[in-house]
C-alpha cells in the first residue's frame, strides 16, 4: 500500500464510507440473537469483533451513520433507549437493532 492508497482508505473511514467489514460482524450478532429466540441485539454496534483474527472495531459516529442507514434499508428497527439509571456510573444510553 502506498501513501496515496492509505490516505484514501484513512478518508474513508473517518467518513463512515468504510463499513463492508463490519455488516457481517452486525449479522453475526443477530443470527446469534434469533437462534436464542430474541428479536433484538442490544448494542448492535458496540464491541464487535471479528472472530478469525479477534480484532476489535471502534465503530465511529459517522461510520454508525451509515450502517443505521443500510439496516435501515434491510429492514430493520434501530430503537435509541434513553438512560435507564441515570445515577448509576455504569449506565448509559443505548440502541437496539429489532426485527
Amino acid at each position: 500500500m502506498n501513501a496515496k492508497q492509505a490516505r484514501t482508505l484513512t478518508e474513508l473511514h473517518r467518513k463512515g464510507k468504510a463499513v463492508d467489514n463490519l455488516i457481517p460482524l452486525i449479522m453475526a450478532k443477530v443470527e446469534k440473537a434469533a437462534r436464542a429466540g430474541l428479536s433484538e441485539v442490544v448494542d448492535p454496534f458496540y464491541n464487535l469483533i471479528d472472530p478469525a483474527s479477534l480484532e476489535r472495531y471502534r465503530v465511529s459516529p459517522e461510520q454508525e451513520d451509515t450502517l443505521r442507514k443500510i439496516l435501515s434499508r434491510q429492514g430493520y428497527t434501530i430503537r435509541d433507549n434513553p438512560n435507564p439509571d441515570p445515577g448509576h456510573p455504569c449506565s448509559h444510553a443505548y440502541a437496539s437493532l429489532e426485527w
